[in-house]
């Protein structure tokens, strides 16, 4: 592999060496009074040196306002290579020629990407003007190629040049007839078309091999490839010659600068995962993604059209170069083989490249053949390398995994012999302790049968038990809370009301107050068959039972009930006369007793986090003062209805496994008294089942 690598550079740097040579013309010229001479035709001459400049900031005058200018003006070039770095002005070049070549005189722009060059040429028949550039038509070229050529004349006098770019760029130009002209380009074709095979060929293997392997790093080089040829194409005005000629903004400097962003992402994607700098050096591996990340901000800022772009991107571009060969050199230290590839590789490229960043950051000079060609060149040739690096890398790792499953049939054959002395002795062992093991299972089945037997009875007499339990309380406060509900009390007063309405001759409230009774009794009858009712038949018993007792006291309180709606749509349920005790006690104790103002009791039913919330509230005198009074009327008996809810509400608690709540609060507000009763209840669906 070495050896042959070792070949094919010598090969590749000779050839590059014979396709260079002759590209950049040895100047010979004469030169008189500020005027440039040319008369010989088998040499092209650089006019570098030999042009005066003038730099319109504004880019707005025109030829003839250009040519009223005072020569004083024009500032003399020191260049052997123009080379104008970022600039928006328009510049304006100008040069006097005398032509003894006896042949027509031709100019040769060695940059074919300048987005506008206009060219008005003065001679004995008058004056003509050319205009091209990548943002003109491709028609207006002299040669239809990638290479602009403007035609002089036989005798042009005076050249005025206004060039145009929208980023850095320098502007070498050659003068000379039309053999070494031809001569130039023919060079020049045959060392873009060398450059452009190599790398296409370096595309298409490694895209196969990624294709075969699936493995990213040989996909990342073929993208880095391509676009490095694609950039090169764009320097050489090839994508305008041969993709879109007919379609000139497609040839924007943001469309080149984009592409040179996303080569060098697509360097960097390839070198960490080549060098495994995640395993190597992971910290090294974080900088470069911050340095992509970068790199695509630098990108978009060329898009949105900001200068600083350019000024941010070719420093940053030799950092990262220089960045990602000192990462060869710590991978190649720590051990990694391939690595020694990469450094070739990747120091050939860094030579072309840096001298092509730096003579574009006029810190070189373009007349050599290093700085002119250099990025081609270093690409072409990096390209060649890295490919014998994948290529190792490959080998590598076949021979790695030939080792390997040479090593894991060794394994394996040890194992099996393992595995089968195992086997024996195993065989043996089991044998000895089936026996065993059979007699203690079968003691075990016995004893789990057993115990499953003794916990299922258990279990059985624990619910019975249990069962019977809850019957008995369910039972005995049922009874007690219907005895208690329908007190004779409120019986005999009912029907001294009745009888009451019958002698003073009220026959129409009394047959209304005996409806009402005897709706009443019917509802609480019904009502008590069901261990919860809807709300709303709740709601109509309770307010039967208001009715009559409003009646019984001439109508001295008034009464309001608020419902939520939701508990009224939604078939939502109550157990059956369980408010009925605590608005019993709210009348009989609170609001009967009151006789400074009107009575008041307000029932509301909502809902609160899933729970149903019932609050009873009045303005009675108080259970303190009422609590008085029964102390003073020793003889009065007192109701049990509450204590018996009470332990109705426990027993459904205990059964429900939620709980159902009570609590009293007393209104002490100045001379206003009352009680409010607020029960928090679970929220049940209807059902039809009676209680049995």
């Amino acid at each position: 592999m070495k050896n042959s690598l070792t070949r094919y550079l010598k090969s590749l740097l000779m050839l590059l060496r014979i396709l260079s040579a002759g590209l950049s013309g040895t100047p010979l010229m004469a030169q008189s009074a500020g005027e440039v001479i040319y008369a010989y035709t088998q040499s092209l001459l650089e006019l570098g040196r030999h042009v005066r400049i003038y730099k319109d900031p504004k880019a707005t005058l025109d030829i003839r306002q250009v040519r009223q200018l005072p020569d004083s003006l024009f500032e003399p070039s020191r260049q052997d290579v123009l080379n104008f770095g970022l600039t928006g002005a328009r510049i304006w070049l100008k040069v006097t020629l005398q032509n003894r070549a006896n042949e027509p005189l031709y100019l040769l722009f060695r940059t074919q990407d300048i987005n506008a060059v206009d060219a008005y040429i003065t001679g004995p028949a008058g004056s003509t003007a050319f205009h091209t550039g990548t943002y003109r038509p491709f028609r207006n070229r002299y040669f239809l190629t990638n290479s602009v050529v403007l035609k002089l004349g036989d005798a042009p006098t005076e050249v005025y040049l206004a060039v145009q770019e929208g980023s850095r760029f320098h502007f070498p130009i050659l003068l000379g007839t039309i053999q070494p002209i031809v001569q130039h380009l023919y060079r020049e074709t045959l060392f873009n078309g060398a450059i452009l095979g190599i790398m296409l060929v370096m595309a298409i293997v490694n895209f196969c091999i990624y294709l075969m392997l699936r493995d990213r790093t040989y996909l990342y080089y073929c993208c880095y490839v391509l676009l490095s040829g694609l950039m090169f194409m764009m320097y050489e005005g090839l994508t305008y010659d041969l993709f879109w000629r007919s379609v000139p903004p497609l040839n924007d400097d943001r469309v080149s600068f984009v592409t040179r962003v996303l080569t060098f992402v697509f360097a960097i994607l390839f070198s960490t995962r080549f060098l495994h700098l995640d395993q190597y050096r992971p910290r090294l591996n974080q900088f470069f993604k911050g340095v992509v990340w970068l790199l695509l901000v630098v990108g978009l800022l060329k898009i949105a059209g900001l200068s600083v772009a350019e000024t941010i991107f070719y420093p940053l571009t030799l950092f990262g170069l220089v960045s990602l060969f000192t990462a060869g050199v710590l991978t190649f230290r720590a051990g990694y083989r391939p690595a020694r590839y990469y450094l070739v590789g990747w120091g050939l490229y860094i030579l072309g490249a840096m001298s092509t960043i730096l003579a574009l950051m006029d810190v070189l000079s373009f007349k050599y053949l290093l700085t002119a060609y250099g990025y081609a060149s270093g690409a072409a040739c990096e390209a060649t390398v890295l490919s014998f690096a994948l290529a190792d890398r490959l080998n590598s790792f076949r021979k790695e995994n030939l080792y390997s499953q040479q090593a894991a049939i060794a394994q394996l054959q040890e194992n099996e012999r393992l595995v089968r002395e195992q086997n024996r002795l195993l065989e043996e062992k089991v044998a000895e302790r089936t026996q065993a093991l059979q007699q203690s299972v079968d003691e075990l089945e016995l004893k789990n049968a057993e115990i499953m037997r003794q916990q299922s009875e258990l279990e059985e007499v624990r619910l019975k038990n249990l069962r019977a339990e809850f019957a008995r309380k369910l039972a005995r406060i049922k009874l007690k809370s219907l005895r208690d509900q329908m007190n004779p009390h409120f019986l005999f007063n009912c029907m001294n009301t009745i009888e009451a309405y019958i002698i003073e001759n009220r026959p129409d409230e009394a047959t209304a107050f005996l409806q009402k009774f005897s709706r009443l009794i019917r509802a609480t009858l019904e009502n008590s068959l069901y261990e919860h009712i809807p709300i709303k038949n709740e709601i109509e018993t309770l307010n039967l039972y208001i009715q009559l007792e409003e009646a019984r006291v001439n109508n001295r309180f008034s009464h309001t009930v608020d419902v939520s709606p939701l508990l009224l749509e939604q078939p939502y349920t109550i157990p059956p006369l369980l408010l009925q005790p605590y608005v019993e006690n709210a009348i009989l104790h609170g609001l009967r007793h009151k006789r400074d103002t009107a009575g008041r009791l307000h029932i509301d039913l909502s809902v609160q986090d899933e729970q149903l919330i019932c609050t009873i509230e009045d303005n009675g005198i108080g259970r303190q003062k009422a609590a008085g009074m029964r102390t003073s009327r020793p003889g009065k008996s007192q109701s049990l209805g509450m204590k018996f809810t009470g332990e109705r509400m426990a027993v459904m608690s205990e059964i429900s496994a939620t709980p159902y709540q009570v609590e009293v609060v007393d209104i002490l507000e100045g001379e206003k008294t009352g009680t409010k009763v607020i029960l928090t209840l679970p929220l049940t669906r209807q059902t039809e089942t009676p209680v049995v």
